[in-house]
């Protein structure tokens, strides 16, 4: 595996030795002694102990068939009884623990890693931490100290883990990890990131390695499309787009919104295709369906740059397309925006990060992250977990989750400050409760493109002028929606260019601060949004205000109103 993460090497200890004069008379600089930094292992009970000195030790640990190895890199030796060496085996060993001082330390488990548990203690300095495609079966312990801390799992299996980062502008990876317990991540004060990523098929990948685990350019890899969609770009790129939309058998596509023939460039956003275009395109600009099914990749559905996608016949050349090819075209593409991921992909490997199919990380009991003071940034993308729950503290935070399945309960709670929270790709499978709670602060909160099964509460708290938007969701138990700072707004179904309906299957409660108000749909076909059951709106003094586009708006009853001014779009 190829980490190459940023690493921070701290300075050498040189003591000088004693001066001495040539023959000539010539005054030499006398040489310098360098001092390694060293680590001592000793093996006690099946646990190895990995104890670091004051300078920046480096180690890599790997195995090999029942022996364990650990080599020393960038300088560090590996001190055994009275020998030191560049690497040392030991045999018998079930467990790991190091205990590292003050410098800037690395620690990398490689692939193929067998270990009971795994306490790492950091010390202080810009620690590094890389776990490959180990497997943890008991507990993972890493504790950082008070510097810029990076930690990295990449197709790492493990049991229950707990990551204490300290303070510092610290960063937690976790790169297609599987956990069958529970995983906690607390950072503490500082500007820190905490985020879930794809890792590229054939490379374990890890932060900054150039594979799948990069941030910021997307990493390719990770599906594979086990559907009949693959079944005519088997042997030619030439896709004759009738045959290809039909082999979906797809019956209902005549249900689908009609955009009276304009392509939803919004829509094709949301299949979050996070690829460099280049890769995809002809040399003659139209799309290279092989190239683009061949990468499968269904990721971040917010991260997607759209104004890429501006002209969208620099992209797919529809010049040759019958009225028929076009209108399936155009029906495939706000299917595609919509779809259950199951119906495409392979079922269990959508679950299961470490099939070819798997989306991502599985962390199927429960993912508990908190973190302190400072502007930090909490990114979910492309993974299934058990429960969630995200505390943030203080100052301007971002918290994100994209293409995510949550088989409980999902609870987001930023603290003060101005924070931002948004949703896009959800789906929340349990019977349990939901809260998303923007607490303090102007915060903005957009839930789109999501499936609650459970209750869900969505609140931008108590500060004047939160925002809280709402396209293409499905609530099928009660929802409550409170804008309850003066001048809050909460607006439903306001995106033209999303191309499904918000559905509430069960009651609604609404609740407005002083002069917030609520918007329901537009009058465009588009902007759909329907009330199943009770709907009541209470808001408080000045008046609260309810428009709804009626045309594009159903009620199964009267809406109780109260303090509240309701008029028509």
């Amino acid at each position: 595996m190829n980490f190459s993460f940023l690493r921070n090497r701290g300075g050498r200890l040189l003591p000088q030795r004693a001066r001495r004069r040539s023959a000539g008379g010539l005054q030499v600089e006398p040489l310098e002694v360098r001092i390694l930094p060293t680590v001592t292992a000793t093996l006690s009970k099946g646990e190895l102990r990995l104890t670091g000195d004051a300078g920046p030790n480096d180690v890599m640990i790997t195995q090999s068939g029942n022996s364990i190895q650990v080599t020393g890199r960038n300088g560090t030796t590996i001190k055994v009884g009275g020998s030191e060496g560049a690497s040392a085996t030991f045999n018998g060993v079930t467990s790991l623990r190091t205990t590292l001082k003050g410098s800037n330390d690395t620690v990398q488990l490689g692939d193929g890693l067998v270990l009971k548990n795994v306490t790492l203690g950091l010390g202080a300095g810009a620690n590094t931490v890389l776990i490959g495609q180990s497997q943890i079966t008991g507990k993972l312990t890493i504790t950082g100290g008070s510097g810029a801390d990076a930690i990295g799992l990449t197709r790492s299996v493990i049991g229950n883990a707990t990551i204490n980062t300290g303070s510092g502008d610290d960063r937690v990876t976790l790169a297609a990890v599987s956990a069958n317990g529970i995983v906690t991540v607390n950072t503490g004060n500082g500007a820190d990131l905490v985020e879930t990523l794809m890792a590229t098929p054939g490379n374990g990948g890890g932060p900054g390695d150039g594979g799948g685990g990069i941030p910021g350019v997307g990493g390719l890899g990770g599906l594979t499309i086990l559907s009949d969609l693959v079944q005519f770009v088997q042997t030619t790129t030439d896709i004759n787009l009738g045959e290809f939309v039909s082999s979906l058998q797809l019956e209902q596509l005549d249900n689908l919104i009609d955009l009276e023939g304009v392509l939803d460039l919004t829509a094709i956003a949301d299949l979050a295709l996070q690829i460099d275009l280049d890769q995809i395109l002809n040399a003659n600009g139209t799309l290279n369906l092989l190239a683009l099914l061949n990468l499968g990749n269904l990721v971040d559905l917010s991260s997607l740059n759209t104004g890429l996608l501006q002209d969208l016949t620099s992209i797919i050349d529809i010049g040759d397309l019958t009225d028929g090819e076009f209108d399936l075209l155009q029906n495939l593409i706000n299917f595609l925006a919509e779809f259950d991921l199951d119906d495409l992909i392979g079922g269990d490997d959508l679950d299961d990060p470490t099939q070819p199919g798997g989306l991502g990380s599985s962390l199927t009991a429960s993912l508990n992250i908190n973190t302190g003071s400072g502007d930090d940034v909490v990114s979910l993308g492309n993974a299934r977990f058990g429960t969630v729950s995200i505390l943030t503290g203080n100052d301007r935070d971002r918290v994100t989750l994209s293409t995510v399945a949550v088989d409980r309960t999902l609870r987001i709670h930023t603290g003060s400050a101005d924070d931002v929270i948004t949703i896009n790709g959800l789906q929340q499978n349990g019977s349990g409760s939901s809260l998303i709670d923007g607490s303090s602060g102007i915060d903005q909160i957009s839930v789109k493109t999501s499936l609650f099964n459970g209750g869900a509460t969505i609140s931008g708290g108590s500060t004047a002028g939160n925002q809280i938007a709402i396209d293409d969701v499905s609530f099928k138990s009660f929802a409550t929606l409170n804008g309850l700072g003066i001048g809050d707004s909460i607006k439903v179904e306001q995106d033209p260019l999303r191309s499904g309906s918000t559905v509430f299957s069960q009651p609604v409660k609404v609740l407005l601060g002083g002069a917030a108000e609520m918007s329901v749909s537009q009058n465009h076909p588009t902007t759909k949004t329907q009330f199943l059951s009770t709907v009541s709106v209470t808001g408080k003094s000045p008046r609260g205000k309810l428009k709804v586009a009626t045309g594009k708006t159903t009620f199964a009853s009267t809406v109780s109103l109260k303090n509240v001014d309701y008029s028509f779009i």
